[in-house]
Parts: C-alpha cells; sequence; structure tokens
C-alpha cells in the first residue's frame, strides 16, 4: 500500500531528470544541428523536434523555447530575405 503513494514522487523525479536532459543535452544538440545549415533533411528533422519541444515543454523551458523562437524568426527571416532578393534581381 505504501508504494502507492511512491508512485507521484518517483514520476516526479523522473520528469526532473527528463527535463534536465532536455536542457542540458538535446536543446544544445538541436540548436547545433540547426544553425550549421546541415541538409535539408537534418535541418526539417531538428524542426520537428523544436516543434514538439514547443508544443510539449515550453512552460518548463521557457528559456530555451524563446531561444528556439528566435532561431526560428531569423531562419524565416533570412529565408524571405533571400527570396525577395531573387525576385528583384
Amino acid at each position: 500500500m505504501r508504494d502507492i503513494f511512491l508512485v507521484p514522487i518517483i514520476l516526479h523525479a523522473q520528469y526532473l531528470e527528463l527535463l534536465l536532459l532536455l536542457r542540458h543535452h538535446l536543446s544544445p544538440l538541436v540548436l547545433k544541428t540547426l544553425f550549421e545549415r546541415s541538409t535539408f533533411p537534418l535541418t526539417l528533422r531538428g524542426t520537428r523536434v523544436v516543434f514538439l519541444l514547443l508544443k510539449q515543454f515550453s512552460a518548463e523551458l521557457s528559456m530555451e523555447a524563446e531561444v528556439f523562437l528566435m532561431f526560428l524568426i531569423k531562419i524565416v527571416a533570412s529565408e524571405v530575405g533571400a527570396a525577395e532578393a531573387r525576385l528583384n534581381g
């Protein structure tokens, strides 16, 4: 019976561990992958991971979410600028 009361504590500890892994390992890896302007499939996969992180953990990873959003805005802005330059020139 006592084990039933330990389940929320165990789940909470695992959740905190997951957040630490996301914050210290996955987020830097995804940013590095996106920043290097790799091939299209890697960029697409990295963008999908960012989307899932923002969708599931934006409240818990607020600083990382802000960095991801600024980076995505920069990518879109550079693509729009490049498209306008092709159309005008």
